[in-house]
Order: structure tokens, then C-alpha cells, then sequence
């Protein structure tokens, strides 16, 4: 799975949620916010169970690919 530091998430890209010892770790979710303040770190609000939990932007990963068959 690669890391979203490389490149930027945008609003509505499913992510999955990597925050080892977190409830939310696993946890798939739509991006529904992202939050960029100066001298504070990168949020995203992403949309779990229809409510929008903030998250460390460096603690999102891209949603795994799906086998087709």
C-alpha cells in the first residue's frame, strides 16, 4: 500500500485509514475535507459511518485495488 506523502488526495478518493493502535485503524472511508493551516499539521476529514472524523493527513493511505476477475 503507498502512502498518500507522495501524492495529493483530493476530495471524494476513498482512503484507508493506517493509525496502528486506533480504533479507526483499517477503517476505509470518503474523503470529505482537507484542512492546510499554517504551523498546524495537515487534517483530513474523512466520512466514516456518515459521521466526518478528522484525521492526520499522514495517516491515510490509498483504498487497496480490487481484484477483477
Amino acid at each position: 500500500m503507498q502512502l498518500l506523502h507522495s501524492s495529493m488526495p483530493e476530495v471524494g478518493d476513498m482512503v484507508v485509514i493506517v493509525w496502528p493502535r486506533t480504533r479507526w485503524d483499517h477503517r476505509q472511508g470518503r474523503l470529505h475535507e482537507l484542512r492546510h493551516e499554517q504551523g498546524q499539521r495537515s487534517h483530513a476529514f474523512v466520512l466514516l459511518d456518515g459521521i466526518a472524523v478528522g484525521i492526520p493527513l499522514e495517516q491515510l493511505s490509498e483504498e487497496p485495488k480490487k481484484r477483477e476477475a
